[in-house]
């Protein structure tokens, strides 16, 4: 007969296929608002966004990579909706658009950061509803270019876009956490941590092996 050994370690070897993939959840490092005359209070962890009393705010939210090691598969922003306080869904109307973009500049404030906000590659939006208590936006490719292109921290800004310039309150976020790193904004990762080394087979690939070679031994 042939020898078995070839096609086993080809059941063996891909193992070398699969990556090992893992969860990770970040909170931000720095997060807030600015509105449209460039203020903003770089202690207060609020990120409301939107129009509220005919002003325009917008949020950033900055991310350490720096702990990371791998490739990034997927991207999730998770943003918590407040109840407390003035309320976290501030709209007459049924639903928000938010939209979340790059944002290439500082964030200590002035308008040069709302134009920043408001102008930056698209990265992921949500069409969020008056009921969520948890906004999630998807990230897409060019984020996930992005932040595997080796860089060290991340900022990503946040805007509503169904503002319809009547004076009403159309806000997200209006009382939001205010304490910074209390996991009221994260990002939600799949990490391939597998890198360029061939991870060890899984343990139904080694039974795979095993079995393989008793068959060939009892056919010898």
């Amino acid at each position: 007969m042939k020898n078995p050994l070839p096609i086993i370690f080809a059941i063996v070897s891909t193992g070398a296929s699969f990556g090992q993939i893992i969860n990770v959840n970040l909170d931000s490092s720095h997060r807030g608002w600015v509105n449209d005359s460039g203020f903003n209070n770089p202690s207060n962890g609020v990120y409301i966004s939107g129009s509220r009393n005919d002003v325009t705010y917008r949020s950033f939210f900055s991310f350490d990579l720096s702990g990371l090691s791998g490739s990034i598969e997927s991207a999730t922003l998770e943003l918590d909706m407040s109840s407390i306080g003035y309320r976290g869904y501030g709209s007459s109307d049924p639903s928000e658009a938010f939209v979340v973009r790059d944002v290439s500049g500082p964030t200590t404030g002035g308008l040069a950061l709302f134009n920043d906000i408001g102008s930056g590659s698209i990265y992921g939006f949500s069409l969020v509803d008056s009921g969520d208590s948890v906004v999630t936006v998807s990230l897409g490719a060019d984020f996930l270019g992005a932040i595997n292109s080796g860089v060290s921290n991340v900022t990503l800004g946040g805007s509503v876009v169904t503002i319809d310039g009547s004076g009403a309150n159309e806000y997200l976020f209006g009382q939001s956490e205010r304490d910074q790193g209390v996991g009221a904004a994260r990002l939600a990762l799949t990490v391939d941590v597998s890198g360029s080394s061939v991870p060890e087979p899984s343990t139904s690939l080694l039974g795979t092996f095993v079995l393989a070679m008793c068959v060939a031994r009892r056919r010898r």
